[in-house]
């Protein structure tokens, strides 16, 4: 398994990026990302890391949609009923993107490389458009 810089193997890397997304601070997952693509600069350990990162953003931007959403679109709804819908929507989402992150980390415990599912083509594809080298 390759190290980086600071001779850390690229899955302790990995390891961290997915505990920090179960953990969920968006700006701690947003300075360890720009550690690893500034610092090590390893297109393999960026891909890695960019998946648990995108899986944060993801799970904040729905969070944040239905909790808008719920203040203008339930308006005429009871506000315990609105609470409940806007409740199951986000534990729902909660649970599904919890699920996404185990994968990864069983993925990282088995040494294997982490191929979340929907998350490491959108990672890719991100990478590819943003860093590829013309």
């Amino acid at each position: 398994m390759e190290k980086g810089k600071l001779n850390v193997n690229f899955w302790v890397y990995t390891l961290i990026a997915l505990i920090l997304s179960i953990v969920g601070y968006l700006w701690i997952n947003c300075i360890f990302f720009v550690f690893i693509l500034l610092y090590e600069k390893n297109d393999y350990l960026t891909k890695q890391v960019l998946q648990p990162f995108i899986i944060v953003v993801c799970q904040y931007l729905i969070t944040l949609a239905v909790s808008f959403l719920s203040g203008i679109i339930f308006f005429a709804v009871p506000d315990s009923v609105t609470a409940v819908l806007s409740l199951i929507l986000i534990l729902g989402v909660g649970i599904i993107f919890f699920a996404f992150k185990v994968i990864g980390i069983v993925q990282v415990a088995t040494k294997k490389e982490v191929q979340i599912p929907i998350f490491s083509s959108l990672a890719n594809t991100i990478y590819d458009k943003c860093y590829s080298k013309k």
